[in-house]
């Protein structure tokens, strides 16, 4: 993302007491610990820990990919968890989303989604958002069609939900 973006994204997270920002390369290492936690793993389609050299090089890559869009959340100093976006075809996103374990079970995903929604709504107005789970993930089950996530498909493990963002985001 470039500059003009990230004073966009920074726009839609005021306010609130959740914040996000766009993530910055000392977040690296929260990243993989926050993705190679057992819960994480289980739930992945990957469900190998990923190897830090990997991850590093992947992380510097992804900081400068433009069809990448990562956000941060944070609450009271602490950060919460990850939401990346990733450019599948023009303006068809498919969003990750990841709430460390220390945030869990505590209301944060769905805000922490909402807000990145935002962001990338002021980046790309025409969006349409791809999310995939496993069926057996039921609390991201449950935050995508709170969100007003269509169940598109499921093949018995992953199941897959699609949010036009444009008309979407005035419910959020």
């Amino acid at each position: 993302m470039n500059g003009s973006d990230t004073r966009n994204i920074l726009q839609c997270a005021e306010g609130t007491q959740l914040s996000v920002r766009q993530a910055l390369p000392e977040d690296v290492m929260d990243i993989l610990r926050w993705r190679n936690d057992p819960y994480i793993c289980a739930i992945s389609r990957q469900k190998e820990p990923i190897n830090e050299a990997v991850h590093r090089t992947w992380y510097s890559r992804a900081l400068d990919d433009p069809d990448r869009l990562m956000i941060i959340g944070s609450l009271a100093g602490q950060k919460t968890g990850i939401v990346r976006f990733d450019r599948l075809q023009e303006s068809l996103w498919e969003v990750s989303i990841t709430i460390t374990p220390e945030a869990r079970g505590r209301g944060l995903g769905r805000r922490l989604l909402e807000m990145a929604l935002e962001c990338l709504h002021s980046v790309d107005a025409s969006a349409e958002v791809l999310a995939v789970a496993r069926l057996s993930n039921a609390p991201s089950v449950r935050l995508f069609l709170s969100l007003g996530f269509n169940r598109e498909s499921d093949d018995g493990e992953f199941v897959r939900f699609v949010l036009p963002l444009g008309s979407s985001l005035q419910y959020l």
